[in-house]
């Protein structure tokens, strides 16, 4: 069974990700900055996400008083671009932790000679 793009870059990024590093602490370290940034990235959207809501019941407000709310509406906008680089991010750093554990696991095996 042909695997899909992404789990063929996971694959790829596998093999070449701890090309040189065979020490397991290193390994390791390198794992959980990738969960720490994907937790970040997260946070990071999940804040960003909230800031959409608030701004776009800013701009229904806004509406509702009469005032013009285009200035409200700029600001969702790059508020929204925000959040799809973001997500963009987040899947970047998905498909890098997905390849550092399987690589993690794969060596962590060998290295038991299992």
């Amino acid at each position: 069974m042909p695997l899909s793009p992404r789990d063929r870059e996971i694959h790829e990024l596998s093999q070449k990700i701890f090309a040189d590093d065979s020490d397991l602490a290193h390994r390791e370290s390198r794992i959980a900055k990738l969960r720490d940034a994907v937790q970040r990235t997260e946070e990071q959207i999940a804040t960003l996400k909230a800031d959409e809501a608030a701004k776009h019941a800013a701009i229904v407000d806004a509406a509702e008083d009469g005032q013009s709310p285009a200035k409200l509406k700029a600001e969702l906008a790059t508020i929204r671009e925000a959040i799809v680089e973001a997500e963009a991010t987040l899947d970047t750093l998905g498909v890098r932790l997905a390849a550092a554990e399987v690589e993690h696991s794969r060596l962590s095996v060998h290295e038991r000679g299992l």
